[in-house]
């Protein structure tokens, strides 16, 4: 198959940490993915262009998962919230404390 090395797809460097980079993975044909293994079900250092559909499929739901995992390391808006206005308060004490 013929594949324009050029094209804009993302290429398939931005894996989740412990993926293997063996570029002969086929994937899973059907399946939800490889979620307790390390493998991925997509083949590594692989233009999403090049892979067949279940493969660009499950790369882009590891992208997702790593995305979203990494909005939750952030916490919760409520904890955002306190942390400002803990900020704030901080930020008043030591302005109202400092000697001219």
């Amino acid at each position: 198959m013929d594949v324009d090395t050029d094209s804009n797809e993302p290429q398939g460097t931005d894996e989740p940490a412990g993926n293997s980079t063996d570029s002969t993975s086929t994937g899973s044909s059907g399946s939800a993915g490889n979620a307790d293994t390390s493998e991925p079900a997509y083949p590594a250092n692989t233009p999403v262009a090049e892979m067949n559909d279940a493969q660009a499929a499950a790369y882009w739901k590891a992208q997702s998962r790593k995305h979203e995992q990494r909005v939750k390391a952030l916490g919760s808006a409520d904890e955002i919230k306190e942390l400002r206005a803990a900020k704030r308060d901080l930020d008043h004490l030591r302005k109202s404390t400092m000697t001219e």
